[in-house]
């Protein structure tokens, strides 16, 4: 399993999204082009870049990156690629390849969270976790991302009725089946990897922008 991460804290020059526009299929720097917060369109051209770089990595060919499609629950896939999931938050891009099965990130920026605020999306057992917790704030946030990677990684977007329970160890259950995941805590940030499969933890990399446009 791959996991790559990137900033994303600045606006890019005029030279940097030329370097991007060449790697990138137009479909996609479309698609970036329809979001009207610059840290959202640029974050998708990010994680097509990290795919991309991910790719090439795995001797695959990145030009590949142009056959992605998206479901009716807003899940993107390769046609018979690598599986791979991305998540975005105010600062920061993952994406997570694996062969061995599915995968699901999330990343959240550290922030204060009330459980009331989730409403619906915390079950009963999850507040109770919460707040026995020696950091209700960090509670909040693993079991938050936790449930989005599960959700991603079932390829259940926002259809799923209920979202899991936040797992007191051993798998998450969701749609009938067990997802094994992994907490992170970053500087400024929360992030969770889901697979269907147990998994030793991996190192996530950080790449620098000027990597990411470096690709041939």
């Amino acid at each position: 399993m791959i996991i790559l991460a990137v900033d994303n804290i600045a606006p890019w020059t005029r030279a940097q999204r030329d370097a991007a526009t060449r790697l990138l299929p137009p479909p996609e720097i479309a698609r970036a082009a329809r979001y009207r917060r610059w840290q959202d369109g640029q974050a998708t051209l990010l994680g097509r870049l990290l795919l991309r770089l991910a790719l090439r990595r795995r001797g695959d060919d990145p030009v590949t990156i142009a056959a992605i499609t998206i479901d009716a629950a807003d899940r993107p896939s390769l046609p018979g690629g690598p599986d791979f999931s991305i998540s975005h938050a105010d600062g920061l891009v993952v994406l997570a390849v694996t062969d061995d099965g599915r995968v699901g990130i999330d990343v959240e920026h550290c922030r204060a969270i009330a459980p009331d605020d989730l409403g619906p999306a915390l079950t009963q057992a999850d507040r109770r976790r919460i707040a026995a917790a020696a950091d209700p704030v960090a509670a909040v946030l693993q079991c938050w991302t936790a449930k989005e990677a599960v959700v991603k990684a079932a390829g259940l977007g926002i259809t799923v009725a209920e979202l899991p329970a936040w797992p007191d160890g051993g798998p998450v259950l969701c749609d009938g089946l067990p997802w094994w995941i992994a907490t992170w805590a970053l500087p400024g940030h929360v992030l969770t990897l889901a697979h269907g499969r147990p998994f030793m933890q991996p190192v996530i990399e950080t790449v620098g922008l000027d990597a990411l446009l470096a690709q041939i």
